[in-house]
């Protein structure tokens, strides 16, 4: 398999998680729902969880498209780094006397590799592309 093929299954298998975990947010089916309303509280009022699904649907649409792939993966790996952070304060959502991680902990722990994923998307969007750079020179 070249490399273009594994960039593209990755480029769509990562899409195809946005956009169905995105849709089951927005029609309230989805089991994760508990955990991110218990994390992150503000979310319970109004329609944040539904906004956070029409989010993550928009990042895999934009993931399909050329145009935008470099934008959406960048915004997915800052979307599951927030996870992460909020995680860390999860408490007994997250972490268990027991077996270390509950099952929403291990959800989270995951994300590792969807991280992993999206990196690989940025890398390669970014290849023979001149990078920004800052001039730090106070003249």
């Amino acid at each position: 398999m070249k490399n273009t093929q594994v960039l593209k299954f990755t480029i769509i298998a990562l899409a195809v998680v946005y956009i169905v975990f995105g849709f089951l947010k927005v029609i309230d089916k989805s089991a994760v729902k508990d955990m991110v309303l218990t994390l992150v509280p503000f979310m319970k009022n109004g329609y944040w969880f539904q906004v956070l699904g029409i989010f993550e649907i928009v990042l895999g649409v934009a993931l399909v498209v050329k145009k935008t792939r470099l934008y959406a993966a960048t915004g997915i790996i800052l979307h599951l780094l927030f996870i992460f952070l909020v995680s860390i304060f999860g408490g007994a959502v997250i972490y268990s006397a027991i077996t270390f991680l509950t099952l929403q902990g291990e959800f989270v722990v995951k994300n590792l590799v969807l991280i992993a994923a999206a990196l690989h998307i940025v890398a390669s969007e970014w290849k023979g592309k001149k990078l920004p750079t800052i001039n730090w020179r106070f003249e």
